[in-house]
């Protein structure tokens, strides 16, 4: 949740499930528990955001005589 912490405390005995969505950035190969006095941390690292490259295109714009052609150049 851009860097904010989220906690729930619950205080039960006996076995219980719980499930979570994580983001689609959650790193699974590096999720970390510890399990002290009765209190379960997970801890999920974010993956790194790939950088995607620039790619240039070619835009042709015609006007309304088909000898009126533009070719533009942009970065997408």
């Amino acid at each position: 949740t851009n860097g904010d912490k989220w906690h729930k405390a619950e205080r039960t005995s006996g076995k219980f499930c719980r499930q979570f969505k994580l983001p689609v950035n959650a790193d699974m190969e590096n999720i970390t528990t510890q399990l002290e006095d009765g209190e379960l941390k997970i801890s999920v690292k974010r993956m790194a955001h790939e950088r995607k490259q620039s790619k240039v295109i070619d835009i042709i714009e015609q006007g309304r005589s088909s000898d009126d052609v533009k070719t533009i150049k942009a970065t997408a």
